[in-house]
């Protein structure tokens, strides 16, 4: 009951933070980015805003309230979005004294100079495995009602996350590439309510509004807090390329941006702001590739692909597209190796500890055993990695190793030169 009532405050502890928000007239104002910042390679903030203005991007969306970054936007046509950090819901929950006092020191010390349009209270905060400590024991019902009246109260928009790429990479045989990628170039109609569908997006996009209508809620408003494509990732994840992530979002950008709006299905002219992620690749962010691909520029601030955030630019004048060759599954072999930029052997050799406590993963490397030579920290590790994914692979281990390990088609034991990082 406790837990419930905290979710409770933090929803009308902010309430009149929606008073922040302002009606856009400009449908390329729809379009922003989600301004991560995950990487020890990332241009400063003061580079990445000149980025988003030379984007000519309509908003940028935080993921905190980083005074640096406040300051900077101050005077530019940006529409901010801040956030309250996961770790601080509690503390911003406990009382009307708490939730002033970071509206006020991180709000009302930028606004109005820094245009602060949206503030969104914690990120995947639903969804989030590793922190469920608020509402673990809460039915999601007895989260969502209270949510969704005060978003219906206020008028408000309800922040969610979309991305098509998920639900086709896990289904690929039962959902078209093409209806993924916003091409448009078939239909399906929904058996229950008769919609005409040509994309995955509109879908995902109408069960939340069906969901919040079986709950008796009919005019909340949608805004995508995240979508996007990965450019890259693993060889084992499929359809995560340049040719399809510049594809997913220009046609994104293209719906979304069209003038009049062209809504979903379920509500057809509804306008909805979106959030691409993300400004740049991260290389701290996750343990799967794709996780580290999601962005519209390379750390050193050049374009992954070509993008025009308004919308504006035809296709014929992007740059020809590298053409995808893993949109099917992977049939090869593969091992996890050492990253060649791996910092200290301290590390390593944590990794390879850890690797080899489990029976039978690290015998070979053994004195005296098959694979004991070449006696050097990075094959032992590239023979321990890859016996270790090799065996818990399917229970969702992954090669990472603490950003340590890669995967690789070339087996190390043949040619163990080719690793001799150090």
């Amino acid at each position: 009951m406790f837990k419930e009532k905290v979710m409770v405050e933090v929803i009308f502890a902010i309430a009149f933070l929606c008073f922040l928000v302002f009606s856009d007239a400009s449908p390329a104002s729809m379009i922003g980015v989600n301004y991560g910042r995950l990487g020890n390679n990332l241009p400063s903030p003061y580079e990445s805003i000149e980025l988003l203005k030379t984007m000519k991007a309509g908003r940028v969306k935080l993921y905190d309230a980083n005074p640096e970054i406040l300051r900077l936007l101050s005077g530019t046509n940006l529409h901010v979005s801040i956030m309250v950090p996961n770790e601080q819901i509690s503390a911003v929950a406990a009382n009307q004294s708490a939730a002033n006092r970071w509206v006020r020191d991180n709000v009302l010390s930028y606004y109005p100079n820094t245009m602060i349009r949206y503030i969104l209270v914690g990120n995947e905060v639903l969804s989030n495995k590793d922190d469920q400590s608020l509402w673990s024991d809460i039915p999601r019902n007895n989260l969502l009602l209270p949510l969704l009246r005060f978003l219906n109260w206020t008028k408000s928009y309800f922040f969610i996350d979309v991305y098509p790429y998920f639900s086709w990479s896990q289904n690929p045989s039962l959902i078209s590439l093409d209806f993924a990628l916003l091409k448009e170039t078939q239909t399906y109609t929904d058996p229950v309510s008769g919609y005409v569908y040509t994309n995955l997006l509109d879908q995902m996009l109408d069960s939340v509004v069906f969901a919040m209508e079986k709950l008796g809620f009919y005019s909340i408003r949608l805004a995508i807090a995240e979508t996007g494509w990965p450019n890259g990732g693993d060889y084992d994840e499929i359809g995560a390329n340049t040719y399809n992530a510049a594809t997913y979002n220009r046609n994104l950008i293209r719906r979304i941006t069209s003038q009049p709006p062209i809504g979903t299905p379920a509500r057809p002219g509804s306008a909805i702001p979106t959030f691409i992620f993300s400004l740049y690749d991260e290389n701290q962010k996750g343990v799967l590739g794709t996780e580290r691909h999601w962005g519209l520029l390379h750390p050193n601030g050049r374009p992954i692909y070509d993008i025009d955030l308004t919308g504006q630019i035809p296709e014929a004048e992007f740059s020809k597209l590298p053409q995808p060759n893993n949109n099917g599954p992977f049939h090869g072999k593969l091992w996890c190796v050492v990253t060649k930029d791996f910092v200290n052997e301290i590390d390593l050799g944590q990794a390879l500890e850890f690797a080899c406590r489990r029976n039978g993963t690290c015998d070979e490397i053994a004195p005296g055993k098959s694979c004991y030579q070449p006696v050097s920290i990075v094959s032992h590790a590239n023979y321990a990695f890859s016996s270790y994914w090799a065996k818990f692979r399917k229970d969702g281990e992954t090669c990472h190793f603490n950003e340590l390990a890669v995967q690789s088609t070339i087996d190390p034991s043949k040619h163990p030169k080719l690793f001799l990082h150090k």
